[in-house]
């Protein structure tokens, strides 16, 4: 049992979450408008690949997918990079020991795919870069 269940967590939670590690990963290198949306479709693919195995009420908690929403309100308001990992943390600490195991798996799942993403038009001509990988380091802590 959670310290807090997970379904309580969204809406400002699980999805959020992941939604913010994504978008952390996305600002590490300037990411416009257009890669971030790039980056979270290619995102969100690999949440639901890791949702499907995760124990029940984590996946429960990605069975809708990940707001776009969330992604568009984070673009809008800009938080800090701090604001964003302690958002991170705070979810994480509040899940018990197999919620934060299959979350942290579906967390860093989601931001090195978003990191991976291509970048320009469909063609392959860089994936992460250093920026990124350094904000999937940060998100790993």
């Amino acid at each position: 049992m959670s310290a807090v269940a997970p379904s309580r967590l969204n809406g400002g939670g699980l999805n959020d979450g992941v939604v913010k590690a994504i978008y952390y990963v996305g600002i590490a290198d300037g990411a416009g408008a257009a890669d971030l949306a790039r980056e979270f479709r290619c995102a969100a693919g690999a949440v639901v690949e890791l949702a499907a195995s995760a124990v029940q009420s984590i996946r429960d908690a990605f069975a809708e997918g990940l707001p776009i929403g969330s992604l568009l309100e984070l673009a809008r308001t800009q938080p800090s990079r701090r604001s964003l990992l302690d958002d991170l943390k705070r979810i994480y600490d509040a899940l018990s020991g197999s919620e934060q195991t299959d979350y942290r798996r579906i967390v860093l799942g989601a931001a090195e795919r978003a990191a991976g993403a291509v970048k320009e038009g469909g063609l392959a001509f860089r994936s992460d870069t250093l920026a990124e990988r350094a904000a999937l380091e940060e998100i790993r802590r």
